[in-house]
């Protein structure tokens, strides 16, 4: 988690009113370590859009954080999920 909180910073830093693209982190190539190799890629992305709310990072109008599910894989998510998470307040 240390590292996404980094990123975020990272992001709030640079991100100069462009809107952000990111892959689903440590579902492919990278792998996470300390406590998160048997998480899900659900767990993944849940856990990416958990940091940045924490974040308290303000994209601002018209950028947005846009988070890149491939096709292939897109059946290991469940986006139904997330919108129950959001009204749960995540």
């Amino acid at each position: 988690m240390g590292f996404l909180l980094t990123f975020w910073s990272e992001v709030d830093r640079i991100y100069n009113n462009r809107s952000v693209v990111i892959p689903v982190f440590g579902s492919g190539i990278l792998r996470f370590t300390d406590g998160y190799e048997g998480a899900s890629a659900q767990d993944l992305l849940e856990i990416i859009i958990w940091t940045f709310k924490i974040s308290r990072i303000k994209i601002e109008y018209p950028s947005r954080i846009k988070i890149v599910v491939f096709e292939n894989k897109s059946d290991k998510y469940n986006l139904i999920k997330l919108k129950e998470i959001e009204k749960d307040g995540l």
